[in-house]
């Protein structure tokens, strides 16, 4: 039921603010109950303070869940049931007139007993299952109280059976989704530890108390189960203020780490996610805040309209284009394809050296397994060579045709990347757009098509200086060097598009920690121009990105890292000197 989302705060410190300390072994019990006959009245009141204890050790909401069985034991041996949990007892009853009698049971209860009782129930409410992982994010705990309170709370929940995982070991499980739950503490304030006026020297104690504002939220569905403020009293009693508030300060952070552990652990063997029952009874009303005395969870949907909000950010996204593509009838393969396309084949391959020599291995391939397939392995071998040394050889003077010298190898300068004034500098994000520029020289002088002459103004005065230094005669005559300057083409790279930003957003009830998403785009334009006509001969458009997998932080600063932008321009580089390449063949041929 939706309402077992909702675990009931029930004050550890029922009994008055006196000093709060570890569990003990046993518990007070203490009630009373009405019937119209002495015996079975008697037992109803033993089972009220048996059903006092199981509700403060293991919170309401979980009390509801073990209350049958443990009921049926009680019916069924009532005897063994009272010598298993309780000790030093003591009942009595007085007549009532015609209501009957009224029944009192005073002693102590195991509490050991009963929890580990209430444990093996538990395990068995997971059907043999591993407990869930936790993830604990404490909103600015740098404080050394707060520190410690952290440690107890992990003490506290591994009493319960459960791991809570902090720090890089909680990003990595939420990130590899191997935690299930989140428990965020956007608060944890110790009240008059450090306040002199606090210490009381005529009665010698010292007052104190902590305030713990925590949530709990199923990471998986993006759920809210709850936002809870836990307030917990105590005193200590001694002559020395310094001493006590070490103990106040471990005892209050005790008392309030079992609280909750006891109120997450009702709540996660309550919890459905697929629950969608009204509320039911003894359950908050949505937009209340529960306190201390008494208190429970306040449960948050997560809802926008009727959809979830979900907890994971990024990866929750819709995936595009997740509609099905339409079906394209499958084009026949087989002998004839080959035949109805071997025209286009012949032509892409006459287009370049390349292509041709790549056809000629293919269709010698073909022939030598037509022709000697019957023939003997001595003589298959003998063709193989002959076959594969003319090939190599034909490869070799085709390439060597292909490349020209250095004297006939067109001159080409690359200018210095521009961006448009609409699109973002990529300075702004600490990155030098000149990378594209260098990078694109360096693509294409591997190509080995052209001879490069260098157009960044304080790297041709560099030049120029040093020529002057070494031939101080000479001077100024680098200047009119016309070899330095008259190109043949120039290559414009100019950035249309730039995006590069981290989007971040915080994971589900966890103050302190962000799902990181990287992405970014680069388009860039590279216009060629012939310098004789002023001609734009051609220009290509290139277009990188990136789109990093999510990532759990704990800061929402930070910018993608470099990397990325250096992969981006050498995928763009790349394929510019590719088609710039691609450009001049085709123009050579025309």
């Amino acid at each position: 039921m939706e309402r077992a989302l909702i675990a009931t705060l029930l004050a550890f410190t029922a009994f008055g603010p006196a000093r709060i300390s570890a569990a003990p072994v046993v518990l007070p019990a203490h009630a009373w109950a009405t019937g119209p006959t002495r015996e079975p009245t008697i037992r109803e009141a033993y089972y009220n303070a048996f059903n006092d204890a199981l509700t403060r050790l293991a919170c309401r909401e979980a009390e509801d869940l073990l209350h049958r069985e443990f009921r049926e034991d009680f019916a069924r041996d009532f005897v063994t049931f009272k010598s298993r949990y309780f000790t030093n007892t003591r009942d009595q009853c007085e007549p009532q007139g015609h209501r009957g009698f009224s029944c009192e049971v005073d002693g102590e209860l195991r509490s050991d007993a009963l929890k580990i009782e209430v444990m093996k129930r538990i395990d068995a409410l997971f059907a043999g299952r591993a407990r869930p992982l936790f993830a604990l994010s404490a909103e600015k705990a740098e404080e050394p109280r707060q520190k410690y309170f952290v440690n107890q709370l992990r003490g506290a929940f591994e009493s319960w059976g459960y791991q809570l995982l902090t720090d890089n070991a909680a990003n990595e499980g939420i990130q590899n989704q191997s935690v299930e739950f989140g428990l965020g503490l956007a608060e944890v304030s110790f009240k008059n530890l450090d306040d002199p006026a606090a210490y009381d020297p005529y009665t010698q104690q010292l007052d104190g108390s902590l305030t713990v504002r925590f949530a709990l939220c199923h990471l998986q569905s993006g759920r809210e189960l709850g936002a809870v403020s836990v307030n917990v009293p105590g005193v200590e009693r001694g002559l020395y203020a310094a001493n006590l508030r070490e103990q106040l300060t471990d005892h209050l952070g005790r008392g309030a780490a079992e609280q909750i552990a006891c109120e997450v652990n009702a709540a996660v063997i309550s919890f459905r996610p697929d629950d969608k029952t009204p509320r039911g009874r003894g359950e908050m009303p949505e937009g209340t805040t529960s306190q201390h005395e008494p208190g429970g969870f306040q449960e948050d949907r997560g809802m926008i309209g009727n959809e979830p909000v979900s907890s994971r950010g990024v990866l929750d996204q819709p995936t595009r284009g997740h509609e099905a593509p339409p079906k394209v009838r499958p084009e026949p393969s087989g002998p004839a394809s080959l035949w109805r396309h071997l025209p286009e084949i012949i032509r892409a391959a006459g287009r370049s050296p390349r292509g041709i020599l790549a056809l000629m291995v293919v269709g010698v391939g073909v022939l030598a397994g037509l022709f000697f397939r019957l023939a003997s392995l001595h003589i298959r071998i003998l063709i193989f060579v002959l076959i594969f040394g003319g090939v190599a050889a034909f490869g070799a003077v085709a390439i060597h045709q292909q490349l020209p010298t250095d004297d006939a190898r067109p001159m080409l300068a690359v200018y210095p990347t521009i961006h448009g004034p609409e699109t973002p500098d990529p300075v702004t994000e600490n990155l030098d757009e000149q990378d594209v520029t260098r990078t694109f020289q360096e693509a294409l002088n591997a190509t080995g098509r052209f001879r490069l002459f260098e157009r960044d103004l304080r790297a041709v005065q560099a030049a120029h200086a040093e020529r002057d230094f070494e031939n101080p005669e000479a001077r100024g005559d680098a200047a009119k060097d016309t070899k330095a300057y008259n190109v043949e083409l120039i290559v414009q790279p100019f950035i249309s598009d730039f995006r590069f930003h981290t989007d971040v957003e915080m994971v589900g009830c966890l103050p302190g920690k962000y799902w990181r998403h990287d992405s970014g785009r680069l388009d860039v334009v590279f216009k060629v121009l012939d310098t004789k006509s002023l001609q734009l001969k051609y220009q290509i458009t290139r277009h990188a990105d990136f789109d990093s997998l999510p990532s759990v932080v704990d800061e929402t600063t930070g910018h993608p890292s470099s990397d990325f932008w250096m992969r981006m321009v050498g995928e763009i580089s790349s394929g510019g000197a590719e088609s710039i390449v691609s450009g001049e063949s085709a123009s050579e041929s025309r």
